[in-house]
């Protein structure tokens, strides 16, 4: 019968120990995220072909977006499919990334690849965005 007691009590004790934890990452999560920037702000994003080589095309856009794939949605500048991490982004200006070519298509913020995917990627004022289509081998 004590043995009984002792295993509920250590699974209770299991569970709140990963409840705290699922709870503790969250707000970790939550004061490490980038901040976001309401009103209107103005864009630049750049799209570059580097698998193609095609010369790259510069966008400069007003927008109260508060993140990238809110703009690029709204603007139609690119398209993808939404899935458990946001939007995937597929295709840009009309071109699509390949799949079975190992193709992609890279955020970079101001010249540095970004940490986070287009649907948590603040939008800031001033900000440079590019859109780069690579390839992974």
């Amino acid at each position: 019968m004590f043995k009984n007691k002792k295993s509920i009590l250590l699974s209770v004790l299991a569970v709140v120990l990963v409840a705290a934890l699922a709870v503790g990452a969250y707000f970790l999560y939550d004061s490490l995220k980038p901040e976001t920037e309401v009103g209107a702000k103005s864009v630049t994003v750049i799209v570059t072909d580097t698998v193609n080589n095609t010369e790259s095309k510069t966008f400069t856009y007003k927008t109260d977006a508060l993140y990238l794939a809110d703009l690029l949605l709204e603007k139609e500048l690119a398209s993808g499919t939404d899935g458990e991490y946001g939007l995937m982004i597929e295709t840009v200006n009309g071109i699509t990334a390949d799949d079975a070519k190992n193709q992609f298509w890279g955020i970079y913020l101001d010249g540095e690849m970004t940490q986070y995917g287009a649907s948590t990627q603040p939008v800031k004022d001033g900000d440079t965005f590019e859109l780069k289509l690579e390839c992974w081998q």
